[in-house]
């Protein structure tokens, strides 16, 4: 990942928390990042967040991309044991649960809940950039009940999602979920 006003090859140690500049419209996170063995709080806009991932490296000298995480594999998760921890690298809130391995090991796993929450719902810049706006989606799109079980969703004038991303059918299908 490219990005202006980071030192080259900055790999993302956390992403904290989110704020705003009382003289600015657009939302920031900060992100820790660590360059040549420093740690550096940085932030950037919050509409970059579906690019942000922890131990992602940003600003790679070979200009190559590479995946951030940790390389570990769930399967047969339930939410209902979960509960809410404290990130002991970056204070933000996280997941917390134990997970049994193949081997019957146990393992506590700790998911950022910003993470998490960028999987699941910031595919895009217009979804990370709004995430703060609660009646946004009401206000830039009519929803109507068809009756047939189908719904008809309209995009009205206002909208500031670029219509370009109606050509993609998963955008398509992330706004309609």
């Amino acid at each position: 990942m490219i990005a202006k006003g980071f030192p080259e090859d900055s790999k993302i140690m956390y992403v904290a928390n989110i704020f705003k500049f009382k003289h600015l419209k657009s939302w920031n996170l900060v992100l820790c990042v660590r360059s040549d063995r420093q740690n550096k709080v940085l932030h950037t806009r919050l509409s970059n967040l579906p690019a942000l991932a922890k131990r992602r490296v940003i600003n790679p000298p070979d200009g190559q991309s590479r995946k951030g995480g940790y390389p570990f594999f769930l399967s047969n998760v339930s939410t209902a044991n979960w509960q809410v921890g404290i990130d002991s690298e970056g204070g933000g809130n996280t997941f917390v649960f134990d997970y049994i391995r193949a081997d019957e090991s146990t393992v506590t796993v700790h998911i950022p809940q910003i993470e998490f929450a960028r999987v699941l719902f910031f595919h895009n810049a217009y979804l990370a950039r709004n995430c703060i706006d609660h009646g946004l989606l009401s206000r830039e799109f009519w929803i109507q009940d068809m009756g047939d079980d189908s719904v008809l969703v309209n995009v009205l004038p206002i909208s500031s999602l670029p219509l370009k991303t109606f050509d993609h059918e998963g955008q398509r299908r992330l706004l309609a979920w």
